[in-house]
């Protein structure tokens, strides 16, 4: 098979990728079928951008344990460029690079692999599969609720029926910033550690600034299982931005509620991932 030793193949794979073979690849298929069937049926064309971006743009506005994560090299010009950890910087760029203000709003959907450096461990992947949809260029109510009626339909037209979205927003981590009087580098601490998840460093530095606003915050961030609970907890917050990203969840509750799968979302404020 192999003419001399030295052309032997090395006989398994780096860790972290895997092979995928035929019924595993029509399940994959069908279900890419699927979702790809309701992005079409709303308008949204499909796009696809390259595998790998220049490395400062790809860990631009993420947390710095992000960029231990990104599976990097140098290309033939010296530039450091990594494979891409997920689409949300490629479509920002994309946007960036190709739209002009009269082609906006644009419906755009992809179907994508991502990559991302792990631990070299057993059952550790590091390729992920993604799927996914934008809507730019729109900041109306009916975007948000149109993305939302999508998702909930993919999720039934899959078979999923017991399912939560867990729902949130921005500004609110704009307005807890503001309502402690945080300072830029203080607010930047605040914006890491929540996207870490460090919420025992977020406690201790923010009990020192008031004991009782910090109690009020933390509890926030526990989800809800409806926008009342929420409402209830936000009553003693009066800073504008936390306010209005208050008031936005409260009309996207009553939409949902209209269209009768409010049930199916956990409310919070925050999105770690964001």
């Amino acid at each position: 098979m192999f003419k001399d030793e030295s052309e032997k193949l090395i006989l398994n794979l780096p860790f972290g990728f895997r092979d995928i073979f035929p019924v595993e690849a029509q399940e994959r298929k069908e279900i890419e079928d699927i979702i790809r069937t309701e992005f079409f049926s709303w308008g949204y064309g499909e796009v696809k951008t390259p595998i790998v971006e220049f490395t400062r743009n790809i860990s631009a506005g993420v947390g710095k344990d992000w960029k231990d994560k990104l599976i990097s090299l140098f290309d033939v010009d010296g530039n450091l460029i990594s494979l891409r950890a997920d689409m949300t910087i490629p479509i920002a760029r994309l946007a960036g690079m190709r739209l002009k203000k009269e082609n906006l709003p644009a419906r755009f959907y992809y179907f994508a692999n991502s990559f991302r450096q792990s631990a070299q461990q057993k059952g550790q992947k590091r390729v992920l599969n993604q799927a996914g949809l934008e809507f730019i260029g729109s900041d109306m109510l009916s975007a948000d609720i149109e993305v939302l009626t999508i998702l909930v339909n993919i999720l039934r037209n899959l078979g999923i029926r017991d399912f939560k979205i867990a729902l949130g927003h921005t500004k609110f981590i704009d307005g807890i910033c503001k309502w402690f009087k945080l300072g830029i580098k203080e607010a930047e601490f605040v914006r890491e550690n929540m996207i870490l998840k460090n919420f025992v460093a977020l406690t201790e530095f923010l009990d020192k600034k008031d004991t009782e606003k910090t109690e009020v915050f933390i509890d926030l961030l526990k989800p809800a299982k409806d926008y009342k609970t929420v409402a209830v907890k936000f009553s003693g917050i009066e800073e504008k931005d936390a306010q209005e990203s208050v008031l936005y969840i409260r009309q996207v509750y009553k939409l949902l509620e209209t269209l009768g799968i409010n049930e199916r979302f956990i409310w919070l404020l925050f999105r770690a991932d964001v």
